[in-house]
C-alpha cells in the first residue's frame, strides 16, 4: 500500500547549496529537513486554508453550482 506519492521540485542554486551544506557540514537528512519545512508551513497556514474551504462551500451551496 503506497502512503505517499513521489514529486519533483526545482530547487534554485542557493537553495541546492544550501541543503548540500547542511548534509554535510551538520549531517542533515535532506529529505526529512524538507518534509518537517513543508508540515510547519501548511501547520501555520491550515487555519486560512480551511476558512477559504469553507467560504467556496458556502458559496456552492448558496448558487447550487460549482464556480469553476
Amino acid at each position: 500500500m503506497l502512503l505517499s506519492e513521489s514529486h519533483k521540485f526545482k530547487p534554485t542554486g542557493e537553495q541546492k547549496n544550501t541543503l548540500i551544506t547542511l548534509h554535510k557540514k551538520y549531517n542533515i537528512n535532506s529529505s526529512e529537513f524538507i518534509r518537517t519545512a513543508i508540515n510547519e508551513k501548511l501547520n501555520r497556514e491550515k487555519e486560512t486554508i480551511f476558512k477559504t474551504y469553507k467560504e467556496v462551500q458556502r458559496y456552492i451551496k448558496k448558487h447550487n453550482e460549482c464556480p469553476f
